[in-house]
């Protein structure tokens, strides 16, 4: 037992967790998840709780060192990371031998933080020896090397960097870690994606089809399209609560 999916959430975001782990129950069945949060919840999941005092950075640290020894690697989500089709088995199972062969320590799952002038560069710099590996590529030195999106990370590494930068915020992590996580070898998970609907900014993952369904409190409409029309529709969820953009 090498991967064990982690999903990260806050109380602030109840509504939208409790629709990503019916989405989780529905497309993720099959991955054995341990649920972090500052909140006791009746989930049928592991659950691990977090001091909601702390800055971000700790609160993880603290929550992936109660992890059993057993995982290697976790794939790291948080809860505006709603699924909207099923997960391949075999296709993670593959990433995660990829991952051990090439010593690669992060695997992004989704096309984000990195231009598109910027990622014309990467095509000729993926590791291809095989079907797989073709589509996984160093992430270039001005883009972010931590980043909050899905990962799946050595669950070691992570730990490292979390312990050397305990006092981060959520909002800072991605931008201050940079300079000390270039020691390791981090990779980007790309396969052929296509940006949403109407969105400039969003591509689909098909590793880890989701959507990014928040911002600022408010879901994330028409950059998501015809998979935000989906969630409300099938959740009746109330536009007024949250609002959408």
């Amino acid at each position: 037992m090498s991967l064990i999916f982690v999903i990260y959430t806050h109380s602030s975001y109840q509504d939208v967790f409790d629709i990503s782990i019916k989405r989780h129950e529905k497309f993720s069945n099959i991955f054995n998840k341990i649920i972090l949060s500052n909140l006791i919840m009746n989930y049928k999941y592991q659950h691990i709780l977090y001091n909601d005092n702390e800055p971000y950075a700790t609160r993880l640290y603290n929550c992936l060192c109660k992890l059993s020894n057993s995982f290697e690697y976790i794939l790291l989500s948080h809860d505006w990371a709603i699924l909207y089709d099923y997960i391949d088995k075999n296709k993670i199972n593959n990433v995660i031998e990829i991952m051990k062969k090439h010593d690669i320590h992060q695997l992004r799952l989704w096309r984000n933080g990195i231009s598109n002038k910027t990622f014309e560069k990467l095509l000729n710099n993926n590791i291809e020896t095989n079907v797989d590996e073709k589509y996984i590529y160093h992430i270039p030195d001005d883009s972010y090397f931590y980043t909050v999106q899905p990962t799946i990370w050595n669950i070691n590494i992570l730990k490292n960097i979390l312990y050397n930068h305990l006092q981060l915020t959520y909002n800072q992590i991605e931008v201050g870690v940079n300079d000390y996580i270039k020691q390791f070898n981090n990779c980007f998970y790309y396969i052929n994606e296509d940006k949403f609907l109407n969105s400039e900014y969003f591509y689909k993952s098909i590793i880890y089809p989701h959507i990014h369904a928040m911002s600022n409190g408010k879901w994330i409409y028409n950059d998501n399209l015809p998979y935000s029309k989906e969630l409300i529709d099938e959740y009746n969820i109330d536009i007024n609560i949250r609002n959408f953009i």
